[in-house]
């Protein structure tokens, strides 16, 4: 008879699984941020697939018009930066161009878009206004007055209004801000080296675009507010912060993408943010400082990439702007390479090299 044996199998000992465990987690760590940055790229192309549609809509829009819609309306005497009767917004224009038609003709138009028979419509979330980087659309603006009411849906774009204050267009307004400056000495779309392309009550045709298509900034992005009571990034309401740059260069404080500076955006409501919640010191950190007790009259481009903004150009081709874009000093003349990308009409034009990014 042959002979039975048994082949004992060896376990693993304590230490060796400990070992595997370590190295399982280590190989997890390393994994976790590839997967994370593989993520935000595509959220950063769904952004910049956003702010394409948004340039042909716009474009669109324009062939139809033979203009493009300005960035903000109000009525007659009525002051875009701190009144809260809106009127239609360079959004709501284009929702016919966005196939949101009925979404369009959802407004009542013979009211203001802060009145209660617009709630519903202005509360609204657009895919193409939502870039997906930016995690704060769920936090509807619930409004700081009573006259503007609330259910305002998030935006993360914004067109490019002056490189000056919004009140530009409407005659003038009180600002605040800039120490012994007044209405009269701020610059406004009388001047050539602020005009912008979608201003308060405003705009331009392609064919008043002197710099060219190429050198002219369209929209960019912004940043959805930090709180429900932040009204920056907010589709439907046509103020600075909200929809619109302005004042958003080398002669404002909102200097450029991301400005870091001490109380850079002056928009209404800003005293909710810097006393209470989330507190000046929380704005500070997160590049979204503003200035209390000011209307809305200035606000810059902020986006939640890493290093910069995309934005969209008058040609309706998308770039990335760097937060170190040239923002004060000469560039053939008193302003910067991002003032001459405001500028639609003063007459100097900038290489790819000198925007950077890509």
């Amino acid at each position: 008879m042959g002979r039975c044996t048994r082949q004992l199998r060896r376990a693993f000992t304590l230490v060796e699984l400990l070992v595997v465990i370590a190295i399982i987690g280590i190989l997890v760590s390393l994994l976790l941020p590839a997967v994370q940055a593989a993520r935000e790229a595509a959220r950063r192309v769904q952004c910049q697939n956003n702010l394409k549609q948004l340039a042909l809509a716009l474009h669109t829009y324009h062939t139809a018009h033979k203009i493009f819609p300005p960035g903000i309306m109000f009525d007659i005497n009525e002051n875009p930066e701190s009144s809260d009767n809106f009127r239609p917004n360079w959004v709501i224009m284009i929702l016919p161009q966005l196939e949101q038609t009925a979404l369009y003709t959802a407004f009542d138009f013979k009211q203001t878009i802060s009145h209660a028979n617009n709630r519903n419509a202005r509360g609204t979330p657009i895919q193409a206004m939502v870039c997906p980087s930016d995690p704060g659309h769920s936090k509807l603006f619930i409004g700081t007055s009573g006259g503007e009411g609330d259910n305002w849906a998030r935006g993360s774009y914004a067109c490019n209004g002056a490189n000056g204050p919004s009140s530009t267009g409407y005659g003038g307004g009180v600002h605040c801000g800039k120490t012994g400056e007044t209405a009269a000495q701020a610059p406004g779309w009388v001047n050539n080296r602020t005009k912008g392309v979608m201003g308060a009550g405003v705009a331009v045709r392609i064919d008043d675009i002197r710099d060219g298509t190429t050198n002219t900034l369209l929209l960019a992005e912004v940043r959805v507010g930090m709180t429900e009571k932040d009204r920056r990034g907010t589709w439907a309401m046509g103020c600075a912060g909200a929809s619109a740059l302005f004042w958003h260069g080398f002669t404002g404080d909102a200097n450029g993408p991301n400005a870091c500076n001490d109380r850079s955006d002056d928009i209404e409501g800003c005293d909710f943010l810097d006393s209470t919640t989330p507190g000046y010191a929380t704005l500070k950190k997160n590049c979204m400082t503003c200035w209390p007790s000011c209307p809305s009259y200035q606000a810059t481009a902020r986006g939640t990439h890493t290093g910069g903004v995309q934005g969209a150009l008058c040609d309706g081709s998308v770039r990335f702007f760097s937060d170190s874009i040239q923002t004060s000093g000469e560039f053939g003349g008193s302003q910067s390479v991002w003032d001459y990308l405001i500028a639609s009409q003063d007459g100097f034009t900038i290489s790819s090299k000198d925007i950077g990014g890509g």
